[in-house]
């Protein structure tokens, strides 16, 4: 039940967070900096992940080597299912899809750590 919590929340929270970040990103359209895009995608997935451990604080995976394999595997399985999502819901990006999975990856990541440090 926990990781599907935890699937729906970061896909739902990446895509609020790719709308918000468009409508600010608008008046500074030039090309992204890979490095600078990431502090704001890893803030907001860590602050998402504290929301997380407060709303379901108990950890589902029973063994260390799973909880490492999922904080390894879910940010990169997620990635690539948000490069599937993003046309369907309707965001519509000039970056290159190496530069949207990173985001998304870096956002899952840091969720996904705040996670595995708190409750393990």
């Amino acid at each position: 039940m926990e990781f599907l919590f935890e699937l729906i929340f970061q896909i739902i929270g990446e895509l609020l967070f790719e709308g918000l970040f468009r409508v600010f990103r608008e008046p500074f359209q030039r090309r992204p900096r890979p490095v600078l895009l990431a502090i704001p995608y890893a803030l907001a997935g860590a602050a998402l992940g504290g929301l997380s451990v407060w709303l379901l604080p108990q950890g589902f995976l029973p063994t260390e080597t799973l909880r490492i394999g999922y904080l390894i595997l879910a940010p990169l399985a997620l990635g690539l299912l948000m490069l599937q999502l993003r046309p369907l819901v309707g965001i519509r990006t000039e970056w290159s899809p190496a530069l949207q999975v990173s985001t998304t990856v870096i956002f899952a990541f840091s969720f996904s750590l705040v996670r595995y440090l708190w409750i393990y």
